[in-house]
C-alpha cells in the first residue's frame, strides 16, 4: 500500500452509507469501497469516519463534526490518523468553499475538488471570487462529464488546467438484470403487487421538481393510453402534495394514467425496481450535469429513454443502448420514442443487453477508482 494517504470530505449534512444519504455521499462511499484497500483512505461525513485497519473496515463517530466545526474536526482527525505518511490528499466533493478552508488547515496538503455538477459554484452559493479562488487554489478539479468540464473552463480561467474528467462508476453487483430465477420471481412479484401485469412500466427516479420532467412524462403516458397502449409509471421520490402548485399540476397530468407513486426508496432497494421495470425515462427540462440514473438503469438492464441536451447523452450513449428526445418539451416526442419500444420488444431486449455491456466494460467503480489514484499519484509527484 502507498505511503500517500487520502481523506474524503462529503458535504458533511447527512449520514454515511447505510443509513440515508444524499447522492454525494453514495457517491463517495463507493469510491472509498473500491480505494481503502490500495492506499490509506478515509471518508469523513456527519460525525462519522469510515476506515480500514488491516483490511476491515470500521467506523468511528467523531463527535462535534457537525455545522461550521465540521471540516475543522475532519481535518484534525484526518492529520492524527496519518501521521508518518509521506503526503496527504483531502478531496472535497460539491463544497468549493470548503478549499480555503482546507489551505488554512493544512498549507501543504493538495485539495482535490469534486463537482457533480454547477450547481454549488452559481453566484447564489458562493461568490464569483471565492469560487474563482477556489478553482486556483485546487490542485484538481474532477467533474463527472464533458459538458461540465466545458462549463467550468468557459467560466474560470483559472481552472484551465485543472479540469479532470473522471466518470461516475455503478455498482454492477447490485445493479444487474434479471439473470437468476430468485430475480425473475421477484420481478413478477414485484409487478403483481403494483398491478402491473400485461402493462410497459415505465419508470422515473429523480426528485420530483419541475426541471425533472415528470409532468411531461405523464402527459406522454396519457397519450399511449389514449392510442389503446397499457403502460404504467412508476414513480420514485417523494411526491409534494396536492396543495402545491407543483402538485397540482401533476394531479391534472396524472389524470387518466396509472400512476404508482412509490415515494422516497433506500438506494439499497433500488436494483430491484429497476429490474421489475420496463423502460427507464429521464425527461429533464433544465440542464443536468450527467444523469447517474440512466447508468444504474442501463446495469439493471432497461432501455433508456432521456432529454437529448447538456451531459445527459454522455450518460445514456449511442441509439443502441439508449433514445435521446430532441424535442424533450414535448410530451408527444417522448411519447413517439415509448411507442416505438412498446412495440417492439426485440428492440427493448436487445437495447438492454448492449446498455448492460457499455455500463460493465466502461462505467465500473473500479475503473473510477483507477482514475481517482492515477490523478493523486500524479499530483503527488508533480508536487
Amino acid at each position: 500500500m502507498d505511503s500517500l494517504s487520502v481523506a474524503l470530505l462529503a458535504p458533511g449534512l447527512a449520514g454515511l452509507p447505510p443509513q440515508p444519504a444524499t447522492s454525494v455521499e453514495i457517491y463517495l462511499y463507493d469510491l472509498w469501497k473500491r480505494l481503502h484497500h490500495r492506499v490509506d483512505t478515509r471518508l469523513y461525513g456527519r460525525q462519522t469516519v469510515l476506515e480500514s485497519a488491516s483490511g476491515v473496515e470500521r467506523r468511528r463517530a467523531i463527535p462535534g463534526a457537525l455545522g461550521v466545526s465540521y471540516v475543522g474536526r475532519a481535518l484534525d482527525d484526518a492529520v492524527n490518523a496519518t501521521r508518518g505518511t509521506d503526503r496527504l490528499i483531502v478531496q472535497v466533493d460539491n463544497r468549493p468553499i470548503f478549499v480555503h478552508a482546507v489551505r488554512r488547515r493544512l498549507e501543504s496538503a493538495p485539495v482535490v475538488l469534486g463537482l457533480h455538477s454547477m450547481t454549488f459554484v452559481q453566484q447564489s452559493r458562493i461568490s464569483a471570487r471565492n469560487a474563482s479562488d477556489a478553482m486556483r487554489a485546487a490542485a484538481a478539479v474532477v467533474v463527472n462529464s464533458e459538458y461540465v468540464a466545458h462549463r467550468v473552463r468557459q467560466r474560470f480561467a483559472s481552472a484551465q488546467d485543472a479540469v479532470t474528467v473522471i466518470r461516475p462508476g455503478v455498482d454492477t453487483v447490485r445493479f444487474h438484470p434479471c439473470v437468476t430465477p430468485a430475480d425473475r420471481v421477484a420481478r413478477v412479484a414485484f409487478r403483481r403487487r403494483m398491478g402491473a401485469a400485461g402493462r410497459l412500466v415505465i419508470l422515473f427516479v429523480a426528485r420530483i421538481v419541475p426541471r425533472k420532467g415528470l409532468h411531461v412524462l405523464l402527459a406522454a403516458a396519457r397519450e399511449l393510453r389514449q392510442r389503446g397502449m397499457p403502460v404504467a409509471v412508476w414513480v420514485v421520490g417523494a411526491r409534494p402534495g396536492s396543495d402545491t402548485p407543483y402538485g397540482r399540476v401533476l394531479d391534472r397530468a396524472a389524470a387518466g394514467v396509472s400512476v404508482r407513486w412509490l415515494g422516497y426508496v433506500l438506494h439499497e432497494r433500488l436494483p430491484g425496481i429497476y429490474r421489475a421495470a420496463d423502460v427507464f425515462v429521464c425527461p429533464s427540462q433544465l440542464p443536468e450535469a450527467f444523469g447517474l440514473v440512466n447508468l444504474e438503469a442501463q446495469a439493471s438492464g432497461l432501455p433508456v429513454v432521456a432529454s437529448g441536451d447538456w451531459g445527459i447523452p454522455e450518460s445514456v450513449g449511442d441509439p443502441s443502448v439508449g433514445k435521446l428526445v430532441r424535442r424533450y418539451r414535448d410530451p408527444a416526442a417522448f411519447a413517439r420514442v415509448l411507442g416505438e419500444l412498446a412495440r417492439d420488444v426485440a428492440q427493448r431486449q436487445s437495447m438492454a443487453r448492449a446498455g448492460r455491456t457499455r455500463v460493465a466494460r466502461e462505467y465500473s467503480w473500479e475503473l473510477a477508482a483507477d482514475r481517482y489514484l492515477r490523478l493523486y499519484r500524479s499530483i503527488v509527484q508533480s508536487s
